[in-house]
């Protein structure tokens, strides 16, 4: 016959006298080799950083105190090729006048913001690129001024000079340019031009007229440069009255009346007219009036 275990309740504290038996000497012990693990870890870190900087603050102090027997090596890059492009007339001649790229012994010695500077405050240039195009060349990009007209300037010693004037109505002394494309340019007359410190002007007054020359060069640029001379009666800081003419002289007509606006009609019943003298071999066109609004008045010779 089974006994039954004999479990004495009446005494609360009976349960305390029983033997404890676990594994908790094992668990204790794994956890504290994997805490010891990490403190080594974390303390070769610490001392590998530490060695770390005090060799690089070693380092630099000895460097700083025995500078004389270090030499630091540099492999400077010369410029090589320059690339030149401009949309107007200044030559890579002209370029090398202005700046001296092979004073620079390397490409990173060249202030490009400075160069820039300078040759866009010489009246000609409108605007300029300029970048290092690694390993060895510089590329130069120069946008001019175009000329449109031309103008004779009397100086304070009553002395003629020769201006130009661009189709924004920028006024300069043109460099380069040749014989050819100076003669294919219309002189200007019966405008005042007061010239800066610089020798410079800017005329927005004169916007009407740029307008119809490049109207003229685009549609019937034969027309355009038989155009000699071009003057302006009335002209008062673009102020268009019912009096205002341009009035120009050239080859193919001696004599050319333009209201100063409304171009491109006044031009269609001037290549009427031309078209009309040519198909009936008339005598050569004296003067044309397209002022009149309703009709043209023509003379011949």
């Amino acid at each position: 016959m089974n006994r039954k275990p004999n479990f004495d309740l009446s005494n609360e504290n009976s349960w305390r006298r029983i033997e404890q038996k676990g594994f908790s000497h094992s668990i204790s012990e794994s956890v504290r080799i994997l805490k010891i693990k990490k403190r080594l870890k974390q303390g070769s870190i610490i001392s590998l950083i530490i060695i770390t900087l005090i060799g690089i603050g070693w380092s630099a102090n000895y460097i700083k105190n025995n500078h004389q027997y270090f030499n630091i090596i540099k492999f400077p890059q010369p410029v090589r090729h320059i690339s030149y492009r401009t949309t107007g007339v200044l030559s890579r001649e002209w370029l090398d006048t202005q700046v001296d790229f092979s004073q620079y012994e390397d490409m990173m010695e060249i202030n490009l913001v400075q160069i820039k500077s300078k040759l866009e405050k010489l009246d000609q240039i409108k605007s300029v690129s300029i970048k290092r195009n690694f390993p060895d060349e510089i590329q130069v990009y120069i946008n001019e001024l175009e000329p449109i007209m031309r103008y004779v300037y009397k100086n304070n010693n009553n002395v003629k000079e020769l201006y130009l004037i661009s189709m924004d109505g920028q006024v300069y002394k043109g460099h380069n340019y040749s014989k050819d494309i100076l003669n294919k340019l219309p002189f200007i007359k019966g405008v005042d031009i007061i010239l800066d410190g610089n020798n410079n002007a800017n005329i927005d007054e004169l916007n009407s007229i740029t307008e119809l020359l490049l109207i003229t060069k685009k549609r019937f640029p034969r027309l355009y440069d038989s155009w000699n001379v071009i003057s302006y009666n009335d002209f008062k800081l673009n102020i268009i009255s019912d009096n205002s003419v341009i009035v120009i002289k050239g080859d193919i007509i001696n004599e050319t009346l333009f209201m100063p606006y409304n171009f491109d009609l006044q031009l269609n019943n001037l290549a009427n007219v031309i078209q009309f003298s040519i198909n009936n071999n008339t005598p050569k066109i004296n003067r044309i009036d397209l002022t009149l609004n309703d009709r043209v008045n023509v003379k011949f010779d």
